[in-house]
């Protein structure tokens, strides 16, 4: 399975009404500043206090996430 050409995907950038009706919930929630304040506090608790590790992937997934959000 491969991704299709450039000229086949959906143009980036595009606004919540141009969004495929099961992308709009996750595009609302990702440009909610309370949910992304509780996103960040969920992120960062601890397990096991003072044994926890710095999870990477988890940061990466949040970072491509909310990127736009934060610049």
């Amino acid at each position: 399975m491969v991704y299709a050409p450039m000229s086949e995907q959906p143009p980036l950038g595009r606004k919540l009404e141009e969004l495929p009706v099961d992308e709009q919930p996750i595009y609302e929630a990702f440009t909610n500043q309370e949910f992304i304040e509780v996103l960040i506090r969920f992120f960062t608790l601890e397990e096991n206090k003072g044994k926890d590790r710095f999870h990477e992937k988890l940061f990466s997934l949040f970072k491509v996430c909310v990127a736009d959000e934060l610049y």
